[in-house]
């Protein structure tokens, strides 16, 4: 197929562009004025390719520091109006002005893709729009001077919808070009663009308000908001809107839906991105400045009896979490310090401080993602309960609070669990550092205890057997923890009979308290009646328990109920 170029620059309005005749051969008309008429059979086409109609600028990121100048900049591609000359249009003339009308009058050629004669406009920078086959372009075919200014206006075109004389929907296509970001930060990723094409699939095409093309560059105002963010989703992007001046951003806004890690709290991040005026002595700059602000979509979070946990939500301490206040301000995947209200298994409300993170809602199932964000919780260590008291588990039958100092969280992957869970990671109980009544009362006691052992909180964690079951023994063990020293009470301090020393003790059972070999314990050993009294001695010289193996012959073993 015949295919011929001719550019074209009018320096009185700037008018500069390329046209590609299609099927089209030059002729000359009955009159001599030279025309194009069909080169074969078939449609005839004219390509208008324009110069890059936007810009991308490096951008000055929140919180960080501002990079050094010059800022990065780079030229979008060129854009392509492609035009269907009618079929009842047998020639058409060889001038600017009546290929100017023509594509204010004819029908634009768009296609879901990239095609060789297809429209597509780059706008902004890597992201390609296609308008609908029903919209026109409105421009002026000769330039216009203001006859008392003298001022020749910019020559333009702006995309209309005939129907409603608005500006039309535009489609979002792949770009085949658009392979990475940009070497410097800007206001879109890669990541938006293919959102922003995935979504006008799926969804709506992207509303504008405005669309207007020059040689100087595009003019445009974009907004589109699209559904919430479904639990399976591989998108995070909700919502985007664009306004472009003369090829350079001014306004960007986008939001991402996602959460928190890893209490997996539904949050969404809105990152607007402003062209202001700045100071670098002794230059002013114009730079695109951004902010990004944290809103919380779920403000509670439940973790009672979920069954993605392998131990039926047993590894999780509270049955409910929620945001009791949160920073205006939040980049994804960097520290947020946020205020918790945790809900016991007893009902019982404890405030605490965590560092959270936020992850988009494409991040959230990325083993890569979440398994750096999980480095990085573990880092920023334990969260602080000030002793507040605290129902590890059931105490319907006996007691599991403790006050609890701090507190270790750790994180449940998609790996680890059990079933699907939204989101695909879930908080856990690592360790708490507790003070336990009955211990302490015996530290106390203890003839060669300091203070600061008698205050001295112990690092527990929950008994795999509880994990794996429950409370469906009888022994009721529910914390396990490195067996402590033993505890020797003086007889002024046992009543001047006995002097007990006990042995070391490594367990809590919701029913009897401390428990020494606690393994052995739930594993189905019996308590000897010595282990009880250990080396307590009868007036500081009979063992107590020499006493019982001569009342008794040798002691008996019985079961605890």
């Amino acid at each position: 197929m015949l295919r011929t170029f001719e550019s074209v620059l009018r320096a009185d309005d700037l008018l500069y562009c390329q046209f590609e005749l299609v099927n089209l051969a030059l002729a000359s008309s009955v009159t001599g004025a030279p025309q194009l008429t069909r080169a074969a059979a078939g449609p005839a086409f004219i390509v208008v390719r324009l110069p890059p109609q936007t810009i991308a600028e490096q951008v000055v990121p929140p919180g960080g520091s501002e990079p050094a100048l010059p800022f990065g900049a780079g030229l979008a591609g060129p854009s392509r109006l492609t035009f269907l000359v009618p079929d009842d249009m047998p020639a058409v003339p060889f001038r600017l002005d009546a290929f100017l009308a023509l594509m204010g009058k004819a029908n634009l050629v768009t296609a879901n893709d990239l095609a060789s004669d297809t429209t597509a406009i780059e706008c902004p920078d890597r992201l390609l729009l296609v308008p609908p086959p029903s919209s026109r372009l409105v421009h002026r075919t000769d330039a216009v001077t203001s006859q008392s200014t003298g001022v020749t206006e910019l020559w333009h075109t702006t995309l209309s919808d005939p129907a409603t004389g608005a500006s039309p929907r535009l489609q979002a296509i792949a770009n085949p070009s658009d392979r990475a970001d940009r070497p410097f930060a800007t206001e879109l990723k890669k990541v938006d663009r293919d959102a922003i094409v995935t979504l006008c699939a799926q969804h709506a095409n992207i509303a504008s308000s405005l669309l207007r093309l020059t040689t100087l560059g595009a003019t445009a105002q974009f907004k589109s908001d699209w559904p919430p963010v479904p639990p399976t989703s591989t998108l995070s992007l909700t919502e985007w809107e664009h306004q472009i001046e003369l090829g350079r951003d001014r306004y960007v806004r986008t939001v991402h839906q996602g959460y928190l890690f890893p209490f997996g709290h539904r949050a969404a991040i809105t990152t607007v991105t402003q062209r202001q005026t700045a100071s670098h002595f002794p230059l002013q700059t114009a730079e695109l400045m951004q902010q990004s602000f944290l809103t919380i979509l779920e403000t509670e979070r439940s973790y009672d009896n979920l069954g993605a946990y392998p131990g039926k939500g047993r590894e999780m301490p509270f049955v409910r979490a929620s945001i009791a206040s949160a920073p205006a301000n939040a980049v994804a995947n960097a520290p947020i310090a946020v205020g918790l209200l945790l809900t016991d298994r007893a009902g019982n409300h404890i405030d605490c401080n965590a560092t959270v993170f936020f992850v988009t809602a494409d991040k959230a199932g990325d083993a890569s993602q979440i398994g750096a964000l999980k480095t990085s919780f573990k880092a920023a260590g334990p969260i602080a309960l000030r002793g507040q008291r605290v129902a590890l588990a059931d105490n319907s039958a006996g007691d599991t609070s403790l006050n609890i100092d701090f507190i270790t969280f750790d994180t449940k992957l998609p790996a680890d669990l059990v079933a699907a869970a939204v989101p695909p990671f879930l908080p856990f109980m690592a360790t708490a550092q507790a003070r336990i009544p009955a211990l302490e009362q015996m530290v106390g006691t203890s003839a060669n205890a300091t203070p600061a052992a008698q205050r001295q909180a112990t690092s527990i964690a929950f008994h795999e057997s509880y994990l794996r079951t429950g409370f469906n023994d009888a022994k009721q063990v529910f914390a396990k923890f490195a067996p402590l020293a033993s505890l020797v009470i003086p007889p002024e301090r046992a009543g001047g009979v006995a002097a007990p020393k006990f042995p070391g003790i490594d367990g809590l059972s919701r029913l009897t308290g401390p428990v020494a070999g606690v393994d052995g314990f739930v594993n189905g050993s019996t308590l000897q009646p010595e282990a009880l009294v250990g080396d307590a001695k009868l007036l500081g010289l009979i063992a107590l328990k020499d006493v019982i193996a001569a009342v008794t012959g040798d002691a008996d073993p019985f079961p605890v109920a």
